[in-house]
């Protein structure tokens, strides 16, 4: 109940915010918002508040050339990629999804251009190429799998070739269990002891390890829609 008063009063502040123009009062009026609506199970409301943001945040970056102010714009908020990924999967909002995943992205590559050709950057740009993967797939009888790395799970969604979307749900494996697999990405050391602790256990099988992030494809092997 309590939850549900704070969105109510949320609402006028942040139509308020939105059509004054104060752009730093609508970003934080638009968090809270996410995190009540997530805490309510409203997981697509939630979604619509992170999306409102990420234009927001989108659109003060797209105006910065210098790489360090461009993180700075963003750094208020550094869990919104994450949480904006997990309501759309919640939602099942999944072509917004695949958006948010290749958004995610492209800030990384658009900081890295800007930096380069000493230009400002519009990251959004990077995303739009989502929205035609479902035709270009189909013309060209391909597939592209697109994964989202979070500290505790990963997401992923499969274009096919016949232009759906397949997602993957969430996948228990974070940031940290990567880390520690790429120390043993040479199956030469698999079973052996582990360099760095010779008392610790044996290295790590990497393909166990790894095996959730495709072992959810296999259905659409045996039904066809992967050849």
């Amino acid at each position: 109940v309590r939850l549900k008063n704070a969105v109510h009063k949320l609402l006028p502040l942040e139509a308020w915010a939105r059509i004054s123009g104060h752009t730093d009062v609508h970003n934080d009026t638009l968090w809270e918002l996410y995190l009540c609506h997530s805490r309510i199970g409203a997981s697509s409301k939630a979604a619509d508040a992170l999306q409102a943001l990420r234009h927001n945040v989108e659109k003060r970056r797209a105006g910065i050339k210098n790489p360090l102010e461009r993180a700075g714009a963003s750094v208020k908020f550094p869990y919104l990629y994450p949480a904006l990924c997990q309501m759309l999967q919640r939602a099942g909002r999944i072509e917004e999804l695949l958006g948010a995943i290749e958004a995610a992205k492209g800030r990384a590559v658009a900081d890295v251009m800007a930096q380069r050709a000493d230009q400002v950057i519009d990251e959004a740009e990077f995303a739009e190429p989502a929205r035609r993967l479902g035709e270009l797939m189909r013309h060209n009888k391909a597939h592209y799998l697109s994964f989202f790395v979070d500290d505790e799970t990963t997401l992923a969604v499969l274009v096919g070739k016949d232009g759906r979307l397949h997602p993957s749900g969430p996948i228990p494996l974070g940031k940290e269990q990567f880390r520690n697999a790429s120390r043993y990405v040479d199956p030469r050391s698999w079973g052996s002891p582990d360099p760095a602790d010779l008392t610790g256990p044996d290295v790590e099988d990497i393909s166990e390890v790894l095996a959730p992030l495709v072992v959810w494809l296999e259905p659409l092997f045996e039904s066809g829609v992967i050849e």
